[in-house]
């Protein structure tokens, strides 16, 4: 629990957003994720990495954050791209789990 905190407090500038996150990744790990999983809004993989030892497929509308989640995140994510999840189209049969961390309140027109 004390590894989480202190990899929060890694992540986060602030103290207090650090402990809300933290206190998220505990309840997140109470949850069962099938393969494959698809992250939409992938930013730097940071947060994703405190949850996931592997992402199958990332998208995010920000090409900076595609390019630091290809280069930050290491073996967590598969597949990085840069696309809007507007206009998504399932590949393969689609995904078990589709994760999206603060992400769809900011997808106008969802």
């Amino acid at each position: 629990m004390q590894d989480d905190m202190m990899a929060t407090l890694a992540i986060y500038r602030w103290p207090s957003q650090a402990f809300w996150r933290f206190l998220e990744v505990q309840a997140l790990r109470r949850l069962r994720y099938e393969r494959p999983i698809l992250e939409i809004g992938c930013g730097t993989g940071c947060f994703s990495g405190l949850l996931f030892d592997q992402i199958d497929d990332a998208i995010d509308i920000n090409p900076r954050s595609v390019e630091r989640a290809r280069s930050m995140a290491g073996n967590l994510y598969r597949r990085v791209r840069c696309l809007d999840a507007r206009v998504l189209e399932p590949e393969n049969g689609g995904y078990a789990t589709v994760f999206a961390n603060c992400v769809m309140e900011h997808i106008p027109g969802l």
